[in-house]
């Protein structure tokens, strides 16, 4: 007997040890951990980068108009001659004579005004291409956040809920104890089945919400699943002074009002290159290279050369020049309207964003002091019922009230969180929110 208990103790002592050194090697995955998975594992925010390489490559494509370009050319040309011509036998088989022509051509636009704007253009739309990349990553770092509020918060929710399983897994057990001495009544021990099963149920349907949610935090972090627990929910309040940078910044550092300022410059330098549509351009061409001409097996090598300039006036292009310059206008005008657009709504998301954190803080606040009271309330009927004084039904609708409020304590804290979110998705920057 004595070694049995030693040997339960020593596997005992060896499971605590495992389990601590896998507490403190599995660690919760914080809100900086998740983000530095998405950036280098999550799939989504690499086909985001892939915006402005192709930007890039319209930059290295509309460049290549104003560099030199060469070609090398390579031309045989076959004829055939009838050797009777140069005194040969009349029944001989008629030659054959190549002409072959090796050559280098190349040009170089000397002076192309419509093709720099072009070149500009594109590198106004790259730089903006980036700001939208930019746009992008803040829009997938606020759903990747947003759904890990979402695991914390039904992680919550279950772990109450196992809480509330077993204080209404006890109440069962006491009304079936009292019945069974014949101080209970069978209404009592229904009543509390119901309550057990009903909590039960609830969480069995929260665990399935916290399966699918685990799934789709990881989808887009890249992963196949979560191997770690997140950390737990905690609800904290922003300073006032957090909130009152929040309208000077956003309109620093928001990457979208930023592609609209992009594309206005983008516009009116497009408007400009419509007005050089009708301006000279000067190419300088020419051809280096060797010929071989080939007769009766005489061959022969005569060098070649040709430079010369190109000089080009468009003047009419059948109503195509007056439309590009209409089209320059129009879209001119839509990127003045889009950009202030574009202030207006982030003026209306700033107002938008401070009120929803004031108005979840003032709901957090109130909550708190809800469950408070309640769970006084649910300590005092508890009490009486222990102690014989009150009914089951008193107990179990009290338990009921307390279980409904610690809910509601969980949405509130989810929903401060979400506001703050928000806040700084707003902001353009979730550096703040990392640091909390």
């Amino acid at each position: 007997m004595k070694l049995n208990y030693l040997n339960s103790s020593a596997k005992l002592l060896l499971l605590s040890m495992i389990s601590f050194r896998s507490l403190a090697v599995h660690a919760d995955l914080t809100k900086r951990e998740a983000f530095d998975i998405l950036r280098s594992q999550g799939v989504k925010w690499q086909m985001i980068r892939t915006i402005s390489e192709d930007a890039d490559i319209k930059v290295q494509e509309t460049n290549a108009a104003l560099r030199p370009k060469m070609q090398l050319i390579l031309k045989q040309f076959y004829a055939r001659i009838n050797p009777i011509q140069y005194g040969g036998d009349e029944k001989l088989v008629i030659d054959q004579v190549g002409f072959g022509t090796t050559g280098v051509e190349f040009s170089w636009p000397l002076l192309d005004p419509s093709a720099r704007s072009e070149a500009k253009i594109a590198v106004i739309k790259a730089a903006s291409s980036r700001q939208q990349v930019l746009q992008n990553e803040t829009d997938l770092t606020a759903l990747m956040l947003f759904e890990y509020l979402n695991v914390q918060r039904l992680r919550r929710q279950i772990l109450v809920m196992d809480a509330n399983i077993e204080r209404s897994q006890l109440i069962f057990k006491l009304a079936k104890s009292k019945n069974k001495v014949g101080a209970g009544i069978p209404l009592d021990i229904a009543r509390a089945k119901n309550l057990y099963e009903f909590d039960r149920l609830k969480k069995i349907n929260a665990y399935n919400k916290y399966l699918k949610a685990q799934h789709d935090l990881a989808t887009t972090l890249g992963l196949e699943k979560l191997k770690t627990s997140l950390a737990p929910l905690v609800a904290k309040k922003l300073a006032p002074e957090q909130l009152r940078e929040l309208l000077d910044r956003s309109l620093e550092i928001r990457p979208d009002l930023k592609t609209a300022e992009l594309n206005v410059a983008a516009a009116h330098e497009f408007v400009d290159d419509s007005k050089k549509i009708i301006f000279p351009k000067l190419t300088l061409l020419g051809e280096v290279g060797t010929t071989q001409p080939t007769l009766l097996g005489l061959p022969a090598r005569t060098a070649t050369g040709l430079v010369g300039l190109v000089l080009t006036i468009p003047i009419e292009s059948g109503g195509l020049i007056t439309a590009k310059q209409r089209e320059a206008l129009s879209l001119s005008n839509k990127a003045d309207l889009q950009l202030k657009q574009t202030k207006l709504e982030i003026l209306s998301q700033v107002k938008e964003a401070m009120e929803q954190i004031i108005s979840t803080e003032e709901a957090l606040g109130a909550t708190e002091n809800y469950v408070a009271t309640v769970k006084e309330e649910n300590e005092i009927a508890e009490k009486r019922f222990f102690n014989g004084v009150s009914n089951i039904l008193d107990y179990t609708s009290s338990h009921a009230n307390f279980s409904a409020a610690q809910d509601t304590l969980t949405e509130a804290m989810f929903n401060l969180e979400a506001a703050k979110l928000n806040y700084y998705r707003t902001l353009g920057s979730f550096e703040g929110y990392f640091k909390e």
